[in-house]
């Protein structure tokens, strides 16, 4: 038998919209750091939720669309970057267990009551699934970040959407990941010789990578550009051990991989 609360539910174009017929409930728990190293919290660990929240364990569930959690987070005193994660499993229905395939819960977030980014998790009757957001720029000091979840479904028998949330996660975003770098460490070079400097690198964030080299931490080689090559042809006056500094950096931070090399003179030629 359908869930007796389901009787505020009404149909809107064949979906299911959820009613909220009571006022939000509050909790006291201290606001959540997420600089410098992120934060998890559970559905438990909120500021306040919507109404239609049933409790499983530290996890939440409900059974209506657009019902929110609220999160009370600190940005610290420069705040900075973050993504948003949400994971989740569908609470299943005795009448009605499975989801629509290809189905994936729809999660609005909203900071301070401002729209500012949307993400999906994956449905599953079976195994928790995460979703994780594009990052975006949070200001410093206290805020409060709302998760909702719009688009329930339902068809008496065949499919209900009942998300319960496990836990949701606020991350800073890394820097690009430097994979390979040109010269290698230990490459001994040839003064008057041009060589290529080059770069392989991948990040998350939609902001193009740009590129640096340095030689010895001050001498720059090639000062930033989207470009990951570079054209250097030591001096004579370069001869000796050197560090080469490659840098990337996005809008998430800066990563740098450093080698060491060899400048050797040219050989004279005898007369």
């Amino acid at each position: 038998m359908r869930d007796a609360r389901r009787r505020w539910r009404i149909t809107v174009g064949g979906l299911v919209a959820g009613l909220v017929w009571a006022a939000p409930t509050s909790r006291a728990f201290a606001a959540i750091t997420i600089f410098p190293s992120g934060a998890t919290a559970t559905a438990a660990q909120t500021s306040a939720t919507s109404v239609n929240w049933a409790a499983v364990g530290t996890e939440k569930w409900t059974w209506a669309a657009n019902e929110w959690l609220d999160y009370s987070v600190d940005g610290g005193a420069t705040g900075g970057l973050v993504l948003f994660s949400l994971t989740a499993i569908n609470h299943n229905s005795a009448t009605a267990p499975g989801l629509p395939s290809g189905y994936a819960y729809t999660i609005n977030v909203n900071v301070d009551g401002v729209f500012k980014t949307s993400f999906t998790v994956p449905g599953s009757t079976t195994t928790y699934q995460t979703g994780k957001s594009a990052a975006i720029t949070l200001p410093s000091g206290l805020h409060t970040i709302r998760f909702t979840w719009t688009n329930d479904v339902y068809q008496a028998g065949v499919y209900d959407s009942n998300i319960q949330v496990r836990s949701v996660a606020f991350t800073p975003p890394p820097p690009p990941t430097i994979s390979a770098v040109a010269p290698a460490d230990g490459t001994t070079l040839t003064a008057g010789t041009a060589v290529s400097l080059s770069i392989t690198a991948t990040h998350t964030q939609p902001d193009p990578i740009q590129y640096q080299f340095l030689l010895d931490g001050t001498t720059v080689l090639r000062d930033w550009s989207t470009s990951n090559t570079a054209p250097w042809t030591p001096s004579t006056a370069q001869a000796g051990l050197h560090t080469l500094d490659s840098k990337a950096k996005d809008s998430a931070g800066t990563t740098t991989k450093s080698v060491q090399v060899y400048v050797v003179r040219q050989p004279v030629s005898p007369q």
